[in-house]
């Protein structure tokens, strides 16, 4: 009986020194992801409104890490229409091209 409850508090010591460290490892990595979301938030680069009569459609590259991100806005939706991980030469060269064929469709672009 002595050995049964023994096991036993030794079991629930070692269940909440656990939950502590886990808990603590927990709020670590909370923080971490806080910080990188932090460090990572998007600053715009370049942006291009395009209208034509009612329809908008906006163009704006942004920076992501050491890379970019090119959003394309069209009737509400973004998607992301171009990405690089290093540098954002590739994301100014197809807003440039996107931005051309929006203007060649007719849309004036600021």
């Amino acid at each position: 009986m002595k050995i049964f409850l023994s096991i036993a508090v030794a079991l629930f010591l070692v269940s909440c020194a656990h939950k502590g460290q886990s808990t603590k490892q927990e709020t670590e990595t909370q923080a971490h992801a806080k910080t990188q979301k932090t460090s990572q938030q998007a600053v715009s680069d370049a942006k291009a409104e395009c209208t034509h009569g009612k329809d908008v459609r906006t163009l704006e590259v942004v920076k992501s890490g050491q890379g970019c991100e090119l959003n394309y806005t069209k009737m509400g939706n973004t998607n992301k229409a171009a990405t690089s991980v290093k540098g954002s030469t590739y994301c100014h060269t197809i807003f440039e091209r996107i931005k051309g064929n929006l203007e060649k469709s007719g849309y004036k672009c600021n």
